[in-house]
């Protein structure tokens, strides 16, 4: 009997190693419940780094990992909601549509799942020969939890641009500046070049908030020291001086308050308790930072018991333990990952 047991264990085992990493397609539906505007042509820019990771959400009957994929141009392909043939109302004129952000995430917590979806995305429609002007900009995350919300955060990328191609048609364009096409290729650089934080050195202090930290102009301007004797895990300390005019230091900083801090060379983005460098490159600021997407299922370890138990416990779990690059959102704030670093 034992050995039956350990028999059926190793080959589940063995499956659940194999599908761990299975992919999940992200199928779009352009069979919109509601009116959609099409446009004579929609030209597509994907400002996201090469290949971006799409997500992770849970499949299967363990709840395994698996990361999201999409068969063919995904930027195309989402463009192809502006010039459906069932649209009502048409418009002579040529959409621009800008992809900054697209990442889904769903993990289990309790007896739920939670599902969460980043997207980042901004209109332009033509006005003029070569001239564009903004139609709508999009920062927005959607957030779902129930016992199974795999379909629905898949379905709600359809669903949303379908409710934007039916809301676009109404919109009116801001034509108080308008844009080349040249120009949207390279649109958040050309913004970045109007931002503090993008083209100064960072001042020295506490930033409470994104808002502050763009407009390099902390809530608390002071001295902060870094101990970066491990870079990965640098300690951050605020630095004040005495009545005597010796220098102290507080204990590491970590209050949930707490969005940056600079030591007036460098600056790091505060993290679940922890402090990350944030860099510059031509795609705008960015941090590295270890990171774990997992399906909580590590209860299935005790329920064979022994060594195939603990095997199966871990692939069933199927935790990404990879250093991940974040992205910061220049408008928002916020953070994705966009690619796996190591």
């Amino acid at each position: 009997m034992k050995s039956a047991i350990y028999l059926w264990s190793l080959v589940l085992s063995v499956l659940l190693v194999n599908n761990a990493f299975a992919q999940q397609l992200l199928h779009l539906d352009y069979n919109c419940k509601n009116t959609t505007t099409a446009f004579a042509q929609v030209k597509v820019i994907d400002n996201r780094p090469p290949n971006s990771l799409l997500g992770y959400v849970q499949k299967g009957a363990f709840n395994r990992l698996a990361p999201i994929s999409f068969d063919g141009s995904l930027t195309d392909s989402l463009g192809a909601f502006f010039t459906s043939g069932t649209a009502l109302h048409k418009e002579d004129k040529t959409l621009v549509l800008i992809l900054n952000e697209l990442f889904m995430s769903e993990h289990t917590g309790g007896l739920s799942e939670e599902g969460t979806l980043r997207l980042s995305l901004r209109l332009y429609i033509e006005t003029g020969p070569n001239a564009y002007a903004e139609l709508a900009t999009i920062d927005s995350v959607y957030y779902f939890t129930g016992l199974d919300v795999t379909k629905r955060l898949l379905r709600t990328v359809s669903g949303e641009f379908c409710w934007l191609s039916g809301k676009a048609g109404s919109y009116k364009p801001n034509i108080t500046h308008t844009y080349s096409l040249d120009q949207l290729h390279h649109l958040d650089s050309l913004e970045m070049l109007e931002v503090p934080i993008f083209t100064q050195s960072p001042v020295a202090g506490i930033y409470k908030d994104y808002e502050h930290f763009k407009n390099n102009q902390p809530d608390i301007p002071t001295a902060i020291y870094v101990d970066d004797a491990h870079p990965k895990y640098p300690k951050v300390f605020r630095v004040s001086v005495k009545k005597n005019g010796k220098e102290s230091r507080s204990s590491d900083m970590k209050c949930p308050i707490i969005y940056a801090v600079s030591d007036g060379s460098r600056a790091y983005r505060f993290v679940d308790g922890a402090y990350y460098e944030i860099k510059k490159s031509e795609l705008g600021l960015y941090y590295d930072r270890s990171a774990t997407f997992s399906n909580n299922g590590a209860m299935w370890g005790a329920v064979i018991g022994g060594i195939p138990g603990a095997i199966i416990g871990s692939a069933i779990t199927s935790k990404l333990t990879h250093t991940y690059r974040f992205r910061i959102n220049s408008r928002s704030g916020r953070s994705s990952p966009v690619a796996i670093v190591d």
